[in-house]
């Protein structure tokens, strides 16, 4: 196939579009380059595939033998690398989960892994030095039956092999978009929900390979693909459901690729200059290094790069590139190494078995723990605690009971997974006082009426199943609710939308006051618990980190920082409830002095992440919750007196 230069310029573009974001120095939509790296790959290899299969050259060895000299060496360099520094700067868990990686990239199923062992509770994607390698997956998986259905299509069915594209590509992201509400994950994760942005660029290879006859039609679609992808990376974010935010992207390197085509345009040479087409040259090892270099350098800084730190990921990265790609992935392509077919399938054979029996050891042994003293262990062992009532959450049909089993439940808890995390303070408290709770919590789902999560598809049917609870007059008498407050009353973390609008400052605006005015007509006594302050970090993590490096400890959060955060809520619900005389409880008193906020207790941790309290946390402040509830929670002994004393006056 003649050489394009204009398309090392979009991987160009793709490939700083992905380090830029990742390195949080702008460009929120830079995640969408590793879309426009799909449609790359798709339209050159199914153009390689049609021109050898049109000169009876096509065999199935020889498209994997380029495959694995195109993947292979500077992958499994990276992988060496990686599990060799890891060894002095990741933690057990953090190693354990970089071994798995390890074994899921060598057998090119990583995707799988990080969708099965995705979710509320998985560890957090920003450091898994290994989660780039999704990517590598996708393809490799749409390769491996790809050539052969191509093939057969190219025997038996030439002439509609661009309809029957076009209709695959169309039924993959219908099933996307249908899919994504339910399971986002699996939708972002899985090749069959991705395969319509490689099948694009098999689209453009199986047509003529010529562009607008019209120069100024060439030029405008030319710039108008650059205009689009420039445009998604600086407008959609991580909040932007796929596969929406992925269409601009997608369109504007079909464009650009179809407009240069076939004569030169303003686009074309902008993307043919030689730093460009250096940049996209390097584009496969920089991606590749980017991503490790990131995570490592975050566990050598206790999580925060400084902006020298920031500055020397981005250089070394690069250089990292250059390196790879002229002494590791050149010398492979050029059959200066492995020159033989069958020598280099040998060595691609005894490389993947040598990592996943690493791996495999690395998992056996949870991440090599003995590498630390045993507190810094216990404290990594701490970022994944028991969570009590876990199986209720999400379960819109099971209604949970906290407290005394046998006794009449008078209470409703309502929450997301802040109210799980303070389930097992609550449940002792019942307990304690002869009582019970009926208990409904979701992830990221406010306990608001008539208001949908865009990232949880149950939380609208869960909040009308606590209406039809109420309405039929169950016993309750107090409805306590509790949130992340500070998740949805800004716009920037949370994805709420009703049938008025899609920002969530509005939406959880409008839900708390329809809510308490609700509870309020049905003659409920409401309590509306605030937001427990949180840390800037994961505490367990943090304290682990700073316990093996000997560095300070880690810094507390002080009571100002939490008070601009939950300004917006404070102000709004302390208005509605006075209107509805719901009671709202102020929790940060409970963890704050007046200089800091306390993160641990007697050097554990009271929170499992940066924001969910753990079992010794919540216990920690039962007193103080039981205080807020009140006659909700009197005794049933102290409750039945009381009615006595009433009864004879």
């Amino acid at each position: 196939m003649k050489y394009r230069p204009e398309i090392d310029g979009l991987r160009a573009i793709a490939v700083t579009a992905v380090v830029l974001y990742h390195m949080d120095l702008g460009f929120p939509g830079g995640y969408l380059g590793v879309d426009i790296f799909f449609v790359i790959s798709g339209f050159l290899i199914t153009r390689i595939l049609c021109q050898e299969m049109e000169k009876g050259q096509f065999t199935i060895a020889g498209f994997y033998e380029r495959r694995v000299r195109r993947i292979f060496p500077a992958l499994f360099a990276m992988l060496a690398v990686v599990l060799a520094v890891g060894w002095f700067v990741m933690l057990p868990r953090d190693y354990n989960l970089t071994m798995r990686g390890a074994v899921a990239t060598t057998l090119f199923g990583s995707n799988v892994l990080l969708w099965y062992g995705a979710g509320y509770f998985a560890p957090a994607s920003a450091l898994n030095s290994l989660l780039h390698t999704w990517s590598l997956a996708v393809e490799e998986q749409f390769y491996l039956l790809f050539p052969l259905l191509l093939l057969l299509g190219y025997r038996y069915a030439r002439n509609h092999l661009r309809t029957i594209c076009l209709i695959s590509a169309l039924a993959s992201i219908v099933a996307a978009a249908l899919v994504a509400p339910r399971s986002p994950d699996a939708v972002f994760y899985l090749t069959p929900f991705r395969a319509w942005e490689l099948l694009a660029g098999s689209f453009l290879a199986l047509g003529p390979q010529t562009s607008p006859g019209n120069r100024a039609a060439r030029e405008l679609l030319g710039l108008a693909g650059i205009i689009a992808m420039i445009a998604s990376v600086l407008v959609f974010s991580p909040l932007s459901g796929f596969p929406g935010n992925a269409v601009l992207a997608v369109l504007g390197a079909v464009a650009v690729i179809h407009a240069c085509a076939a004569g030169p345009t303003l686009a074309g040479r902008l993307l043919s200059l030689r730093p460009v087409r250096y940049i996209g040259a390097i584009s496969y090892s920089w991606y590749l290094w980017h991503w490790p270099v990131i995570v490592l350098t975050k566990f050598r800084t206790d999580l925060h790069p400084g902006p020298l730190a920031i500055a020397g990921m981005f250089a070394g990265s690069l250089l990292l590139a250059m390196a790879s790609y002229h002494f590791v992935e050149q010398p492979f392509r050029r059959r200066r190494i492995g020159a033989e077919r069958k020598h280099l399938f040998a060595m691609g054979a005894a490389t993947m078995a040598a990592t996943v029996l690493v791996g495999g050891v690395g998992m056996a042994t949870h991440g090599m723990p003995k590498r630390f003293d045993r507190q810094t262990v216990q404290l990594d062992a701490a970022r994944r605690p028991p969570i009590p009532y876990r199986q209720c959450l999400d379960a819109p049909k099971r209604l949970c009971m906290l407290g005394d089993q046998t006794a009449q439940p008078t209470l409703l808890v309502w929450g997301d997974s802040h109210a799980l995390a303070w389930a097992p303070a609550l449940d002792d408290i019942l307990k304690r006082a002869g009582r019970s709770a009926r208990f409904v919590s979701g992830r990221a789902c406010p306990p608001l009426l008539g208001v949908h999560a865009e990232h949880t598809a149950s939380c609208f049917r869960q909040n009308q199943l606590i209406e039809s609870i109420l309405a039929a007059n169950s016993g309750i008498r107090t409805v306590l609710m509790i949130g992340r407050w500070s998740m949805y009353f800004t716009d920037t973390h949370a994805a709420l939308y009703d049938d008025r609008s899609t920002v969530s400052r509005e939406v959880a605006s409008r839900g708390i006051s329809r809510t308490l005015t609700w509870l309020q007509g049905k003659g409920l006594q409401t309590i509306l618990l605030g937001d427990v302050p949180g840390h800037m970090d994961d505490v367990p993590l943090a304290m682990a980190l700073r316990h093996a490096h000997g560095t300070l400890p880690v810094p507390a959060r002080t009571p100002q920082d939490v008070r601009d955060r939950d300004r917006v809520f404070d102000t709004l619900a302390a208005s509605v409830a006075e209107r509805t005389h719901a009671r709202l409880v102020d929790v940060v008193p409970w963890f704050c002095s007046n200089t800091s906020c306390e993160h641990q207790i007697d050097g554990k941790p009271i929170y499992r992440d940066d924001n969910h309290l753990n079992i010794e946390g919540a216990l920690s402040r039962a007193p103080q919750l039981a205080a807020a509830l009140g006659a909700a929670i009197t005794p049933v002994a102290s409750a039945r007196a009381a009615a006595a004393v009433n009864d004879r006056h």
